[in-house]
């Protein structure tokens, strides 16, 4: 009877860490764990950890949460990013996984000479993947964000961003890869269909990015003619391309 206690805990056990396995935590950061293009593995597991990443009561556990991704994995995203986070960064850095503590909060691009982490929008279904939705700021370093869905259909936002309480909010992207965006990537406005934008002023700062195949808009802005004022606006080595 000791025996077969001993074996299933042993079992159980091994069962936990492997699940554990998926999503690491070390300090204010959470190291998620992709798969392969053709494997798929933890498919929905990027949105499903930041979605999930609240109290009891609804708040961000951690309003500075770092999202790590790995270098060289993809990850499948099956739904949408939906945060309520007006008073922090929700912040998805692609890092080094044989050393991914390594400046994991400043979005280092050393990486061993493995691809961007690759997100892959995948409807699942027959339904589309709904636009993200973000009540905050948003800080994204080194990732390759496929806009386009797996089945051909072009997203029309990649973010939708809004605020709270009249809080300024911020967009910084630096060494990413966006490709095929059908209208905006990050819409900011209070246009229909929009969660309200940033009207309370914004800073952006954009740095050694590639957005490929804009077919409108780079980005939708908050600007005077909104309504709305921004802070600042940086943008270096940056590079948009129809091709």
């Amino acid at each position: 009877m000791k025996g077969k206690i001993l074996l299933s805990l042993l079992i159980t056990l091994t069962i936990a860490s492997i699940q554990f396995g998926q999503v690491i935590t070390s300090g204010d950061t959470l190291f998620i764990s992709g798969g392969t293009m053709s494997g798929g593995q933890n498919a929905g597991l990027l949105e499903g950890t930041i979605n999930a990443d609240t109290t009891a009561g609804g708040a961000r556990v951690n309003p500075n949460r770092v999202y790590a991704l790995y270098y060289g994995e993809v990850y499948y995203q099956e739904t949408n990013i939906n945060v309520t986070n007006p008073t922090g960064v929700l912040n998805i850095v692609g890092v080094n996984k044989i050393d991914p503590n390594y400046k994991a909060n400043t979005g280092s691009s050393a990486n061993n000479g493995a691809t961007l982490p690759i997100i892959l929008i995948q409807p699942s279904g027959g339904v589309d993947v709904p636009a993200n939705v973000l009540y905050g700021s948003l800080n994204i370093q080194n990732v390759h964000w496929q806009v386009m869905e797996m089945d051909g259909t072009l997203q029309n936002e990649l973010f939708y961003l809004g605020t709270q309480n009249k809080l300024a909010q911020s967009l910084t992207i630096n060494n990413s890869l966006f490709e095929f965006s059908n209208i905006d990537l990050f819409d900011a406005t209070n246009e229909s269909g929009a969660i309200g934008g940033w009207p309370n002023g914004a800073k952006f700062k954009i740095t050694n990015s590639y957005f490929r195949t804009q077919d409108d808009y780079f980005f939708r802005f908050p600007l005077v003619d909104n309504g709305f004022n921004y802070a600042s606006l940086f943008g270096l080595s940056c590079a948009v391309s129809a091709t």
